[in-house]
């Protein structure tokens, strides 16, 4: 019985893992990374050129009027910016996140007896943390990487 329940959780974790692996196929890590590399350097843009907007009102070359306007321009372009930066953080944390869950050590776990034939004592106290029988007929098995494997597998459905 507990062999049959082994096959049934390792065959479910294998089916997450590669729904994991297919989804994070489409992940670009690298492409939202240097994205965020444009709008910092946007943002620094945006910075200089307050500066010489600032030295240019200093100078004498703008009024008051055209110099809080244009400020105004540029605080509001800095403001998308920051606006989309931080986007672009939140959305780079997630896709670390989906790639860290191909290698949650539950599904590993689980996986690597997908084709077990025969029960041993290493699997048992691998996988199993314990098993409660309530008549001869009804059993619980409580695993050790229930919560992380039970943990992916909610993430996938999200």
């Amino acid at each position: 019985m507990v062999l049959q329940l082994i096959r049934q959780q390792a065959a479910m974790a294998d089916e997450t893992l590669k729904q994991i692996k297919e989804m994070n196929k489409t992940l670009d890590i690298s492409k939202l990374r240097r994205k965020k590399g444009a709008y910092e350097g946007q943002l620094k843009n945006c910075r200089s050129r307050k500066m010489e907007l600032y030295e240019s009102y200093a100078t004498g070359n703008l009024t008051k009027e055209e110099y809080l306007d244009k400020k105004k321009g540029i605080a509001q372009k800095e403001s998308g910016y920051k606006e989309q930066l931080l986007e672009l953080q939140e959305k780079i944390a997630e896709a670390e996140a989906q790639k860290a869950k191909e290698k949650d050590p539950g599904l590993k776990a689980f996986v690597r007896y997908k084709n077990l034939e025969a029960l041993s004592y290493p699997v048992v106290q691998e996988l199993v943390k314990e098993i409660r029988f309530y008549d001869p007929e009804h059993m619980e098995v409580i695993w050790n990487f229930r919560d992380e494997y039970m943990e992916a597998e909610k993430r996938i459905s999200d």
